[in-house]
């Protein structure tokens, strides 16, 4: 199982994600969520997540610092950015960040469980990969 966790400001989005998608099918287990950037940093470097499910605009320090903060402690976690603005400016740091994927709000179930799926698969493969 693959360890997901969400950050959002939006709570009701959080238990949306949480409920709306099933995890197990997907070799996933969601291992916690996080509603600003400060908690999300310190989930991450307590729980060590494959993938990262967050927000870019939140209270304390953005999604975009807080990926960057912990970026290098977990090379090869796969972040999906999942957001309601469609700034370039945001999309272009997303991608200096190395950011797998860039979903905007609102979230299409069916198209975040194929993201998730594509990246589970990436996962799959860099773990054989390390393995030879």
């Amino acid at each position: 199982m693959y360890k997901v966790v969400i950050i959002d400001d939006n709570v009701v989005l959080l238990k949306s994600l949480m409920c709306s998608v099933d995890w197990e099918s997907l070799r996933c287990q969601c291992t916690g969520t996080a509603a600003d950037g400060i908690a999300g940093k310190s989930l991450i470097e307590r729980t060590h997540p494959d993938i990262i499910l967050t927000d870019i605009r939140m209270p304390g320090i953005d999604g975009l610092e807080m990926i960057k903060t912990t970026g290098r402690l977990l090379p090869y976690c796969k972040i999906i950015i999942i957001t309601g603005y469609e700034r370039f400016d945001y999309a272009k740091k997303a991608l200096q960040l190395n950011v797998d994927e860039f979903l905007l709000k609102p979230i299409d179930i069916q198209e975040l469980t194929k993201t998730i799926k594509d990246q589970v698969k990436k996962l799959d493969q860099a773990s054989q990969l390390r393995a030879k």
